[in-house]
């Protein structure tokens, strides 16, 4: 099957009801930016993902928008699809809540020291929880498989809230089941038409050409466009 070749720039964003779903919109156009790159830096879990696409929706590629209109029950067999996802926002998490204490609301310390909670604001840093190496063996690296395997295995299956991108209880996404969905759709209409790669040296070329021939000089001397960067200084 010939694949095409797409040059992906990878930048950043920033992140009642109408709103929400906005923000929500905004926050998988992120996820889907950060999936690409982690998928460019890991070509062997790209391959195990398109074999997958080609297994449940059979390899020719111009079928599986129809495919999906007849039974969109087919996303539900794309388990390594759905690992590399929950993979991917467990690294780069979009969205925290935070809780205001009070006088009934107290926290315990690992330690066993009781902290009490009124009048205090109370952020769950989901960034620094997800990637917690007593929660998640091998915390900062992108491996899907650990989404796969048993609780004897090594990576061990997450404990109960260790994983709460966007949130758990009752102030969770309202929008979190559409979005896995919206997410399995776009990258099982992508990853096998596309590959992915960096283009920061195309980037700085097409900036240089509209500054003439002293942009152009600063450029090669190092003094040109800062590399667009996502949250958390993934690239």
């Amino acid at each position: 099957m010939v694949r095409s070749t797409d040059i992906v720039l990878v930048t950043g964003g920033s992140g009642f009801l109408g709103s929400h779903i906005v923000d929500a919109i905004i926050a998988e156009g992120r996820f889907q930016v950060v999936a690409y790159h982690l998928l460019s830096k890991n070509p062997d879990i790209l391959v195990q993902l398109r074999d997958e696409h080609d297994r449940v929706f059979v390899p020719e590629t111009s079928t599986t928008a129809n495919r999906l209109k007849e039974d969109p029950s087919l996303l539900n067999k794309c388990k390594p699809t759905q690992a590399i996802i929950k993979e991917t926002l467990r690294l780069y998490a979009p969205a925290a809540t935070m809780r205001i204490g009070n006088a009934e609301c107290s926290l315990k310390t690992q330690r066993g020291v009781t902290v009490p909670a009124d009048n205090f604001a109370i952020l769950m840093q989901n960034h620094s929880i997800h990637r917690n190496t007593r929660l998640w063996p091998r915390a900062d690296e992108f491996l899907p498989e650990r989404w796969l395997v048993g609780p004897e295995h090594e990576l061990k299956f997450p404990k109960v809230g260790a994983w709460r991108p966007v949130e758990l209880g009752p102030r969770n996404c309202i929008g979190q089941a559409l979005s896995m969905n919206e997410i399995k759709v776009v990258l099982v209409m992508t990853v096998r038409n596309f590959d992915i790669k960096p283009a920061y040296e195309d980037f700085d070329m097409i900036q240089a050409k509209g500054k003439g021939w002293p942009g152009q000089l600063l450029g090669t001397l190092g003094f040109g466009r800062k590399k667009p960067g996502i949250e958390y200084g993934l690239v």
